[in-house]
C-alpha cells in the first residue's frame, strides 16, 4: 500500500489516457490525489477512468478555450488546482527540410502551446490554494538534438525554455516549476516511430512517474528543476 502523502491533493494529468500519462496518473492516485485526466479520445480516457478510478474530461489542448474550461470545471468542482502535470506530446520524426507545414504546426501546438495554454489556466485555481506545482513532461531531445527529430526537438527544447521563465515568475506564488527530460520510453509512439528500436531496453511510464513523486516529495529546502532520466546501460553523463 502506498503511503497517500497526496491525500486531498487536486491533481490533472494532460495526454492521461495512456503511456506516460496513464502511469503518472496512477502513480498520483495510489498516493491520494484526486486525479483528473484529459486527451482527445474519450473511448480511451473512459476505460483509463474506470479500470483505475481516476476522472475523464475530453478535451484538445491545442485550444485555449478548451483548457480553460478544463480547468474551470475541476477549480469549480474541487475549488482549486494543486497539481498539473503537462504530459500531453506528439511526434513525427523525419529530416526537418522534409517535415511539412501542417505536421511542424501539429507537434509545436500540441507539445509547446498546449503546455502554455495549460499552465496559464492552471495559475487562478493554484494562487486560490496559495501554491502548487507543474511538472512537464520534456524529452532528453529537449536538451540534445538529433537527426530526424528537428521537429520534435524544438518543441522540446522550446518547453524547456517555457518551463525556465514560468518557474522564475511563479516564484513569488509559491507555484514550482519542474521539468522531467526521459530519454527512450517504451510508449505507442515511440513504438511506430521506432519499429528498429527493441522495447524491452527502454525505460517504461512507471519509471517516469517515479520522477513524478520524487518531485512532489521536495518540500523541504532543496527543489530539481531538471531531471534527466537515461535508459540503463546507454552512455551516462552523455
Amino acid at each position: 500500500m502506498n503511503e497517500e502523502f497526496l491525500a486531498g491533493r487536486v491533481a490533472l494529468v494532460t495526454g492521461g489516457g495512456k503511456g506516460i500519462g496513464l502511469a503518472v496518473a496512477r502513480t498520483l492516485k495510489d498516493h491520494g490525489a484526486r486525479v483528473y485526466i484529459c486527451g482527445r479520445n474519450l473511448q480511451t480516457l473512459e476505460d483509463a477512468a474506470i479500470k483505475y478510478d481516476l476522472i475523464p474530461l475530453v478535451c484538445d489542448i491545442t485550444s485555449s478555450e478548451r483548457i480553460n474550461a478544463v480547468v474551470s470545471l475541476i477549480d469549480a468542482e474541487c475549488g482549486g488546482l494543486d497539481i498539473l502535470v503537462n504530459n500531453a506530446g506528439f511526434g513525427i520524426f523525419k529530416n526537418l527540410e522534409d517535415t511539412t507545414d501542417s505536421e511542424w504546426k501539429s507537434i509545436i501546438d500540441i507539445n509547446l502551446s498546449g503546455t502554455f495554454y495549460a499552465t496559464r489556466a492552471a495559475l487562478a485555481p493554484m494562487r486560490k490554494k496559495r501554491g502548487g506545482r507543474i511538472i512537464n513532461i520534456s524529452s532528453v531531445m529537449g536538451l540534445k538534438g538529433y537527426v530526424t527529430q528537428g521537429a520534435y526537438a524544438a518543441s522540446k527544447h522550446g518547453m524547456m525554455g517555457l518551463s525556465k521563465v514560468f518557474g522564475a515568475e511563479l516564484q513569488k506564488d509559491n507555484i514550482i516549476v519542474q521539468v522531467i527530460c526521459p530519454g527512450g520510453v517504451d510508449t505507442e509512439m515511440v513504438a511506430q516511430s521506432r519499429p528498429d528500436l527493441d522495447l524491452s531496453v527502454l525505460m517504461k511510464p512507471e519509471d517516469v512517474a517515479e520522477a513524478v513523486i520524487f518531485c512532489l516529495r521536495q518540500n523541504g529546502n532543496a527543489i530539481t528543476d531538471v531531471i534527466s532520466l537515461r535508459r540503463r546501460g546507454s552512455s551516462p553523463f552523455a
